[in-house]
């Protein structure tokens, strides 16, 4: 396979990852509602990521950004397609403790954009439902997991 001829914004690669069930892990459309809830829950203080946007202006002027980062949110679930754009990350090195020469006293910090960590707190909470949902279903014997709608095997 030439480097040119996998699109990194396939779901999956075949080669390595045999195909689920479409569809099999539902992610609900999400309200605005929910978004305004989880930005309004971001730190403002945090820092900004690569594009240098922090989080104080974004709630600040939410009621402008809301819309969008919705329907933002919600074409990214549907179509299961993550923007390369939102993969990256600003990586900064910060000391733990003992020699300040030696690289291994240094961990990693990643700090990312506000849609991705927007994105990843929606998404905790869509596999929270997800699994309090599926818990209740399979503890309360209303369904079993033969008959649950889930690829159990992926």
């Amino acid at each position: 396979m030439s480097a040119g001829a996998f699109h990194s914004d396939q779901p999956y690669d075949a080669k390595f990852m045999p195909p689920c069930i479409v569809r099999s892990f539902l992610l609900r459309p999400v309200s605005s509602q929910e978004i305004m809830t989880i930005i309004k829950e971001l730190n403002s203080f945090s820092a900004p990521g690569y594009d240098k946007i922090s989080v104080k202006p974004i709630k600040f002027t939410l009621e402008a950004f809301i819309t969008p980062f919705t329907h933002i949110v919600n074409l990214i679930f549907d179509s299961g397609i993550y923007p390369n754009t939102l993969k990256v990350a600003k990586v900064s090195p910060i000391f733990k403790s003992g020699n300040i020469n030696e690289i291994g006293n240094y961990r990693p910090i990643s700090v990312l954009v506000i849609l991705t960590r927007l994105l990843k707190n929606v998404f905790t909470c869509n596999c929270i439902t997800f699994s309090m949902k599926t818990t209740y279903l399979l503890m309360s014997s209303l369904v079993s997991e033969k008959d649950f709608p889930v690829n159990w095997h992926c």
